[in-house]
């Protein structure tokens, strides 16, 4: 017999016992005038095929049945170092998924255009890989039952979990400044988790483990620590960063006669994408639709005037139904005119991919 049917007939016994124990003999059965009256002919035909049980002058034996008794809850009162590394293996994640659920519906961002040139100076190509949500939501803690990292007051202003980074002021609430030092700060947690592997479950690891030794003190964990310290702590950093910041937003005076803004959208899908593009917020979106597997050159005359471009294109982030459209800056190349437009070089080129329900806008990696 197997385990589970002798759990069962063990169970059912104990229940059968347990009813025998207010009367010393089974009751008599109902008689046909006490029955309760039959609904249906189905029922009459049921009932008679299914008689009472136990029936009359049946003695139940003596079971000499020990008492069940059920495993303790599990109490996680461990509180040493790698109790709290293990913890945050899945706190960590968690967290990360409740943020992107609470943001679902809205807008997220590249780092804008001058920025990503400002921070691409310190952090090179990273500043391509993550996202950024203004006016966020975000948690103020990260818990795995009594293991907590409390993230109240400032430290709840700006959050990183991966390549999505959450600050919770609105875009035009920072200046150019404070929002790259905050940036900068959340690209340093980005390097961190790269430097895991890419791996949420790491990255969570060793910050509890650290958050631990630090004896709970938040700015003494170690990932804090340098992300302070590479940034809002180093006055050579913030000079470097200021610096940075004027070259990239005031460049030198001059003219591009002859030549044209260009990029390239390509759909790597398999459905028929649709997406709206405007070089500059001054000007109205103009509405595409790109076939899978093609792509599409966008080129517009620069010249002289110092025309400043700023390209976005919005799109649904999901095929999922629900979701509203998102923003993302693009860039793109000043290159020589060419009459054939065939011939026109493609600038910068991103793709159109599909990674499960969501579609998401990225540079090629080469």
């Amino acid at each position: 017999m197997s385990q589970q049917n002798q759990v069962f007939i063990v169970a059912a016994a104990v229940t059968v016992l347990a009813g025998n124990e207010s009367r010393s003999e089974a009751a008599p059965a109902a008689t046909a005038s006490e029955a309760a009256p039959f609904d249906t002919a189905a029922d009459a035909v049921e009932r008679a095929w299914a008689p009472e049980w136990p029936p009359e002058g049946y003695t139940m034996p003596k079971l000499d049945v020990p008492p069940i008794a059920l495993p303790p809850v599990p109490i996680l009162n461990d509180l040493s170092v790698a109790a709290w590394a293990e913890a945050g293996r899945f706190a960590y994640p968690w967290a990360a998924g409740i943020m992107r659920a609470r943001h679902a519906n809205r807008p997220e961002h590249t780092i804008q255009r001058t920025e990503r040139a400002v921070l691409r100076r310190f952090f090179g190509d990273l500043v391509d890989r993550v996202t950024v949500f203004y006016g966020a939501d975000p948690l103020n803690y990260w818990d795995f039952g009594p293991y907590v990292v409390e993230l109240g007051g400032t430290e709840a202003g700006a959050q990183n979990y991966g390549y999505h980074i959450y600050i919770q002021a609105a875009r035009e609430d920072r200046t150019p400044l404070e929002r790259l030092v905050t940036l900068a700060h959340e690209l340093v947690h980005a390097e961190q988790y790269e430097r895991f592997g890419g791996s949420l479950q790491s990255f969570g690891f060793y910050y509890f483990q650290e958050y631990k030794k630090a004896n709970l003190v938040y700015r003494d964990n170690a990932f804090e620590e340098e992300a302070y310290g590479r940034v809002e702590d180093s006055a050579a950093f913030l000079a470097a960063l200021e610096a940075a910041y004027h070259a990239e937003s005031n460049p030198p005076a001059f003219c591009l006669v002859g030549v044209e803004a260009v990029l390239t959208i390509h759909n790597t899908t398999a459905i028929k994408m649709p997406y709206s593009l405007r070089w500059s917020e001054l000007q109205p979106w103009k509405v595409y639709w790109l076939d899978p597997n093609h792509h599409r050159k966008h080129f517009v005359p620069n010249g002289c005037g110092g025309i400043t471009r700023t390209p976005e294109i919005m799109f649904d982030h999901s095929l999922a139904p629900g979701y509203q459209k998102r923003y993302f800056p693009l860039d793109y190349t000043d290159q020589p005119e060419v009459p054939d437009p065939a011939k026109r070089p493609p600038g910068l080129v991103f793709e159109f991919k599909q990674v499960g329900s969501d579609l998401q806008l990225k540079r090629p990696i080469k």
